[in-house]
């Protein structure tokens, strides 16, 4: 029986974290083989800004899965959550063909969003990772699922583009091929963190991922089962460990330390830190509360706010994200298909996430209405889309 093994790698400012995992068929379930975690060196704000120092380590966060598996990887599927991580909506449509009106195809809705693709004003310096159709119209009317089989004369999508400079996934694929593997496909961090931390359920009734790294938050909001938006935020929670590294006038590895360990401290110290934190992750928030105005969704995600990432350690973080946001938040638990579900550590989400993706590349065959759509860019994620339709 062959096995079925998927790896996952997600390069970012403090660390390079792989993981190698094998799915379970008895189970259903996945289990870890082999985990790296390695110092980051050659990345700013999520960005591979030196591709031999991020190489170099990359080798080694490799070299440490790979021991503790037992076994080599040829290809492994990346992340991206760097500065230029952005999502955009764009509409098409199409006057159907039918004199008095017929039933919506395949292929009808197959041209419609390549229509909406027609109409996004080119970027050359741009790679499309991901795309998704959000809702059609149908002679007006609302269709937020399959408009295939629905009588019609004209049709509309509106479809989210996830974006991310080019140059930024060619430097991923330069890193992965000095350490001589391939890349599978390159996911936006945060939908990846998604696909490892978030119930269907919270994906239709509103939610929001909010990916807290060293450099960079990412988020990724849902509703009706998919991404509306998708948004990175040049902010990270190394810029707490700086704050507190100046204000205390400590070195940075102190300052980390001190971080981490602060609810611990008593006295003016621990007061002190207390304030830069909350003055810190008030600018996280703000940030991401200002998103949430932009796109009118602020308020209104009953499935609240669940933080992934290495921020999400920080010590009333949670209360600090409803104090702001006025929404339900919570640190990230793991999805019962992974063996992450009875230990999990939310620094991880990313990795197991893109582990959980593909998984679900390998059993989809890549057939079907939207295949000749998804060649143009992120077909693992349109495919994790198809399953959402009825």
């Amino acid at each position: 029986m062959a096995r079925h093994i998927a790896t996952g790698i997600d390069i970012g400012v403090s660390s390079i974290q792989t993981m190698i995992t094998e799915w379970d068929d008895a189970s259903g379930r996945m289990q870890i083989r082999g985990v790296g975690d390695v110092h980051s060196e050659g990345v700013r704000r999520g960005d591979i800004i030196d591709i031999d120092a991020a190489a170099t380590q990359l080798k080694k966060s490799l070299f440490q899965a790979t021991k503790m598996a037992g076994t080599k990887v040829s290809s492994a599927f990346f992340s991206y959550g760097g500065a230029s991580l952005d999502s955009s909506i764009a509409r098409g449509s199409l006057v159907l063909p039918y004199a008095n009106g017929g039933d919506i195809t395949e292929r009808d809705v197959s041209r419609v969003l390549d229509a909406s693709y027609a109409s996004i004003v080119p970027h050359h310096n741009k790679e499309i990772l991901h795309r998704f159709p959000i809702l059609f119209r149908v002679d007006k009317d609302l269709i937020t699922r399959n408009p295939v089989g629905i009588t019609g004369s004209r049709l509309e999508a509106e479809t989210l583009f996830v974006t991310a400079l080019s140059q930024q996934i060619e430097h991923i694929a330069a890193c992965a091929e000095r350490v001589g593997i391939a890349v599978d496909d390159v996911v936006a961090s945060p939908l990846a963190a998604s696909r490892a931390v978030l119930s269907q359920h919270k994906k239709e009734v509103g939610v929001m991922t909010l990916d807290i790294g060293a450099g960079t938050v990412s988020a990724a909001i849902f509703e009706e089962g998919v991404p509306v938006s998708v948004k990175t935020f040049p902010i990270g929670a190394q810029a707490i460990t700086h704050d507190i590294a100046i204000g205390l006038r400590i070195g940075l590895e102190e300052a980390e330390r001190q971080k981490q360990e602060y609810r611990n401290f008593r006295g003016s110290t621990k007061k002190h830190i207390e304030e830069i934190i909350t003055a810190r992750a008030g600018d996280i928030f703000e940030s991401v509360d200002a998103h949430l105005k932009k796109i009118n969704r602020d308020g209104l995600l009953p499935g609240g706010v669940i933080l992934a990432g290495g921020g999400s350690h920080l010590f009333n973080i949670e209360a600090m994200g409803r104090d702001s946001l006025k929404l339900p938040v919570e640190v990230a638990r793991a999805l019962e298909e992974s063996e992450l579900a009875e230990e999990f550590d939310p620094r991880f989400a990313t990795v197991a996430g893109l582990c959980l993706m593909a998984y679900e590349s390998d059993i989809e065959s890549g057939g079907g209405m939207f295949s000749g759509f998804s060649q143009k860019g992120g077909s693992l994620l349109w495919r994790w889309f198809k399953a959402f339709l009825p």
